[in-house]
């Protein structure tokens, strides 16, 4: 039974004319005896405060104007700035990772084609010759 009072509380008067059920856009509101816990603008200066000295103790070389727009995106969409500021260089780090190791393996291709190599097809081997090379010349 209380599962349909629920339902009638998220319904009610948000089906269109069809029938459908049409998605509040509107904030979400307590449903009857439930409370939202909301945080006082003191508590949130502190948060702020306390997170912005945890930034500063992990990245202390880090100033503001350094931090890269995509992390204050994701603080403004909630993280906290040290939570987002790691995940930001650990993106860098794998990208960093990744073009070296494809460096490495063009490297390591390379060096197996030139050890597979037969050499040069033009030349006898190099320029240096000493006197018993050039006596196997004169015999022939």
């Amino acid at each position: 039974m209380e599962s349909e009072e629920r339902t009638d509380v998220f319904t009610q008067g948000f089906e269109d004319e069809a029938g459908g059920v049409i998605c509040d856009q509107r904030e979400a509101e307590p449903l009857p005896g439930e409370e939202i816990p909301q945080q006082a603008p003191e508590e949130a200066d502190a948060d702020r405060s306390r997170e912005i000295l945890r930034f500063t103790q992990t990245y202390p070389e880090v100033r503001a104007s350094d931090v890269p727009d995509e992390v204050w995106n994701r603080v403004r969409d909630g993280e906290k700035l040290t939570e987002a500021y790691t995940r930001y260089e650990a993106d860098i780090l794998r990208q960093e990772n990744a073009r070296l190791r494809a460096e490495n393996d063009i490297r390591q291709r390379e060096r197996v084609n030139r050890e597979r190599s037969a050499g040069s097809m033009s030349g006898s081997g190099g320029p240096v010759r000493d006197a018993f090379d050039e006596g196997w010349d004169t015999l022939l």
